[in-house]
């Protein structure tokens, strides 16, 4: 099973090669314009790429992982979460996994949006900028980077886990050997023979 480092690693990695491959994709085809439309689009996807890799893993199901502590002070809002969703149920769906997050996520936004306005008079203004930027490909963009990490996680946890994976190559120095028998002791699983006279005394119906 790969460790919340290795996992951050390949997402990271993953984000690097997609970001290569559309930027070279771009340049030679010129499929959006590279400064109106490109680097818009790309900026968002990469932002919510790493907002997801980092702090809306799969592995907030769990109350003490490296996703839920980047949270800092606000770590104690996902432990309802990790209450609710044991570990890799439905957390590691690839469609209700990041889902669940998500309208989790919501819902505290929400509330907090919610106080503000009706405890201390703040107006939402931008709730209606952003409502009318988010529209078409930046709403993909958006989406896509916040849900590509998860499907990243959740795909290696599935072939690390599988049980019809072969084990991984280990060297012969890194095998853990067998500590030979102590002399004179009968080795393991052989069987042991007992005098007659002994087996008679046990089983007198012998």
């Amino acid at each position: 099973m790969p460790s919340g480092k290795n996992h951050l690693k390949a997402e990271l990695a993953a984000l690097g090669t997609i970001a290569l491959a559309a930027a070279g994709g771009n340049a030679l085809w010129a499929f959006a314009d590279w400064q109106d439309q490109f680097q818009p689009l790309a900026l968002i996807f990469a932002l919510a790429y790493l907002f997801s890799s980092l702090l809306l893993s799969p592995d907030l199901d769990l109350a003490r992982s490296d996703p839920h502590n980047r949270w800092g002070l606000l770590r104690h809002c996902w432990k309802p979460y990790a209450k609710l969703f044991r570990h890799r149920g439905v957390s590691h769906n690839p469609l209700l996994g990041p889902l669940s997050r998500l309208v989790y996520l919501g819902l505290w936004a929400a509330a907090v949006l919610a106080g503000l306005h009706y405890l201390f008079a703040v107006e939402m203004e931008f709730l209606h900028h952003w409502k009318e930027n988010l529209r078409g490909a930046a709403l993909w963009a958006l989406s896509i980077g916040l849900v590509l990490p998860n499907e990243l996680h959740i795909l290696l946890d599935r072939i690390y886990s599988d049980p019809h994976r072969p084990p991984a190559y280990r060297p012969p120095q890194y095998q853990r050997q067998k500590s030979p028998a102590p002399a004179g002791s009968a080795p393991r699983n052989a069987a042991v023979h007992y005098p007659p006279l002994i087996i008679a005394s046990i089983n007198p119906f012998i």
